[in-house]
């Protein structure tokens, strides 16, 4: 893969600018205090996404931008928030996306990531997985109203992540901080096990880095980290010593 790994133990990247549910489960890094002009700039980016938002939906004929206040049955889950689709490039180049990749978009809330993804990659096919129903409801919805060359590569799973079937041919994974804890550490378990069935690379965009302790674990390694993004890759028969613990949601103590 075209680009640098970085270390192992390179930091996890920066949390700055998430919500305060986004950073309730207390893992990662707090954000450093701003100033008046940090606050300025954090306002102005906030102002863009949400600019950014409206002209994809309207452009689209869809609606992803409203944030929506799910009553999880998990408090590990969290509340619903569309992805900054916009910075994924950033991370994940089109040229290293190719025709026989399958993008899983995991807490795939209304599905904004893959309506960007199945216009902007060479992607065999997309799939969403969502927990809540009024929010997979309304990613059909958005799906249905794609063209049928879009519609037909496009999935919307309505599932628990943590017990999911991970697909033999999924080969990027995409999380907004959909999830913590042991749910995040079982889907983890999932991927290796998929990898496990079908020798493959595998990929995970992770945005917020709030269990980026827990990537390493599970076998991944940095490929490069972005403002919003961090891609790892875990190779295939890499050794998977953790794939039982974490699936048991006994993740593995952070070392002192």
């Amino acid at each position: 893969m075209p680009g640098r790994a970085l270390r192992a133990d390179q930091r996890a990247p920066h949390t700055a600018g998430q919500s305060a549910d986004q950073r309730q489960d207390g893992d990662g890094p707090a954000p450093p205090a701003l100033g008046t002009t940090g606050r300025l700039l954090q306002r102005v980016r906030r102002l863009r996404r949400a600019l950014r938002g409206a002209w994809f939906d309207r452009r689209l004929g869809v609606e992803t931008r409203n944030r929506v206040i799910t009553s999880s049955r998990s408090s590990e889950h969290f509340g619903y928030e569309a992805a900054d689709v916009w910075q994924l490039e950033k991370v994940l180049p089109r040229r290293e996306v190719g025709p026989d990749d399958v993008l899983v978009d995991v807490g795939a809330g209304k599905g904004r990531v893959l309506l960007f993804a199945v216009r902007h990659y060479a992607l065999r096919r997309v799939i969403g997985v969502e927990l809540m129903p009024q929010l997979a409801a309304v990613a059909r919805r958005n799906v249905s109203a794609r063209p049928e060359p879009e519609r037909c590569r496009m999935t919307i799973v309505e599932a628990d992540a943590a017990t999911w079937r991970v697909p033999e041919d999924a080969t990027v994974f995409h999380l907004f901080n959909p999830f913590g804890g042991a749910t995040f550490r079982s889907f983890l378990a999932s991927v290796v096990e998929s990898q496990r069935r079908r020798p493959r690379l595998v990929r995970l965009v992770y945005s917020h880095g709030r269990h980026h302790r827990d990537v390493l674990d599970a076998g991944f390694e940095v490929v490069r980290v972005r403002p919003r993004y961090a891609l790892y890759q875990r190779h295939p028969n890499q050794e998977d010593p953790l794939a039982e613990p974490l699936r048991a949601g006994q993740g593995p103590d952070d070392p002192q």
